[in-house]
């Protein structure tokens, strides 16, 4: 048969090069709402919770060129993000790869292969799911049920019902509406030791406070006490102040606390016609 010409063997190996870097991110998520170990997702691969109601995926701003992992609402023609892994270190130009390694770490890479982001965790996870709260949750690899790390613990600039907010976490306001960055308003527990929720410009200067706790409303917010829409749960511990907010009124109804890049905080809830009211 004669010697093999050493382009052919050249473009052979390329192309099984190429084949293998690929085949390593492999999209072994084939829908469903989890991640298992040695899975990823690019491009337009995504996972949603169980019912359908969150979903998350790679999205990039309308006009821009910056690709994040993002958790959105999956079936609102408005994409409406509510939580962002790499809000300060985007991925340009195009999206890269969200992989749980077979080590149970979970690491967003770009399409150059640098790290980007990883969850904060120092303990081995099973496999990561997306919950029908919004929540992006880690198993941990001894114990199927026990959560190794969560995105509510680490909230960008919204709140969702069964979030427990409080402590040291902050909602940071995006930059702008296209840049999740972290912008100059920040709602946090009043770092002065003061047992209330407060609005702080600039990570310096205090525009508003909730006022303390009764046991009913914040003494700033009265009308908490009529009870149409939500319903608020504080833990006031020796040490810190927690807040969780749950839906009420209309069944099944969505609704997010939201801290907008003016500064101003907004609870909206979605009606009927799929369209959110503030």
């Amino acid at each position: 048969m004669g010697d093999i010409p050493e382009k052919f063997l050249l473009s052979r190996f390329l192309v099984f090069t190429v084949f293998s870097q690929l085949s390593s991110y492999a999209a072994v998520v084939e829908g469903g709402d989890t991640l298992s170990l040695g899975a990823s997702i690019t491009g337009n691969q995504t996972i949603i919770s169980e019912n359908g109601t969150f979903e998350l995926g790679f999205f990039s701003p309308n006009g821009t060129t910056n690709w994040y992992i993002g958790i959105w609402y999956a079936n609102i023609t408005e994409k409406t993000i509510v939580w962002v892994a790499n809000r300060e270190n985007p991925a340009r130009n195009r999206s890269g790869v969200l992989k749980l390694s077979k080590e149970g770490d979970l690491e967003l890479f770009d399409a150059e292969g640098a790290s980007l982001w990883s969850a904060d965790t120092s303990n081995k996870a099973s496999r990561a799911v997306i919950l029908d709260s919004g929540n992006l949750v880690m198993l941990s690899d001894e114990n199927k049920f026990e959560t190794v790390w969560q995105s509510f613990d680490y909230p960008v600039g919204t709140l969702l019902p069964g979030m427990r907010f409080g402590g040291q976490q902050k909602l940071v306001s995006w930059k702008s509406s296209l840049d999740p960055a972290p912008g100059l308003f920040s709602y946090q527990s009043d770092p002065s030791g003061v047992k209330q929720l407060v609005l702080i410009w600039n990570s310096s200067v205090q525009y508003w406070g909730s006022g303390t706790w009764d046991g009913n409303a914040f003494s700033q917010i009265p009308e908490m006490r009529n009870k149409v829409f939500y319903n608020i749960s504080v833990e006031n511990t020796n040490s810190a102040l927690y807040v969780t907010y749950t839906s009420m009124g209309i069944k099944n109804a969505l609704s997010r606390f939201v801290l907008v890049n003016s500064g101003g905080t907004q609870l909206y809830g979605l009606l009927d016609d799929a369209k959110w009211s503030l």
